[in-house]
């Protein structure tokens, strides 16, 4: 409770509730020394960066009839991830985008051969 109300005026009500602040007290009292979590095994945590943008783009342009599943297979990233990346990335957007079976081709004006048909 000590913590609570030392905590209280300083961060308001962005504050940790008690029992949160109770939590991570008896975490500390048990010998823990760090609030970062120690590596557990499972899947590993990939940042899109300018590399991981870089393969799907090349990957994409060797081939422009790629499907993501393609895609997820050749990198080893989440489909999700793939998907935010064709959409959101400017170098990959402007080459050819292939969703499931459909392949778009996105051109500078932002129009896909579906607004041609």
């Amino acid at each position: 409770m000590r913590f609570t109300l030392e905590m209280r005026p300083v961060y308001g009500d962005k504050c940790f509730t008690r029992p949160t602040i109770h939590v991570w007290c008896t975490k500390f009292a048990r010998g823990r020394e760090s609030i970062v979590d120690k590596k557990r095994p499972g899947r590993h945590v990939v940042a899109t960066t300018n590399a991981t943008i870089a393969a799907i783009d090349t990957f994409i342009r060797s081939d422009r009839r790629v499907s993501i599943s393609d895609i997820v297979r050749h990198t080893g990233i989440s489909r999700d991830s793939v998907h935010r990346i064709i959409r959101k990335s400017s170098q990959v957007s402007e080459g050819v985008c292939s969703i499931g079976a459909k392949t778009a081709k996105v051109g500078t004006a932002g129009h896909t051969n579906d607004d041609i048909s």
